[in-house]
């Protein structure tokens, strides 16, 4: 959402500042303390966001409930489904899963997958 609502600046509207409160309600609400050592990764697709149809992805890496690496792209291809969409945002978004577990491994922590 940050990334969408960034790149209308130029030309922002009402609805734009809505979702910008919205935005910064959502952040205020998130910041209690979670002492969970569990990481997490979330990957998230908006289907036809932009004026030239494409998607946009978005993934998280939590600690808890902390973000310690975020991403948000607008996918390269025109998906012709919502569920295409979310396929590709995973697709995109593999590779820093994968990264970052490994990384994790190499740190001599166990990882439990789900």
């Amino acid at each position: 959402m940050i990334s969408i609502l960034s790149s209308r600046v130029k030309e922002s509207n009402e609805g734009d500042w809505k979702k910008l409160l919205r935005v910064i309600n959502s952040l205020e609400n998130s910041l209690e303390v979670d002492n969970s050592k569990e990481l997490k990764w979330y990957v998230d697709a908006a289907f036809v966001v932009h004026p030239d149809m494409k998607t946009h992805s978005g993934a998280v890496f939590m600690l808890g409930e902390g973000a310690i690496i975020s991403d948000s792209t607008k996918q390269k291809s025109n998906a012709r489904s919502s569920t295409e969409a979310e396929l590709n945002g995973i697709d995109d978004k593999i590779s820093k899963i994968l990264w970052s577990k490994k990384f994790i491994e190499y740190q001599v922590f166990k990882v439990k997958e789900m």
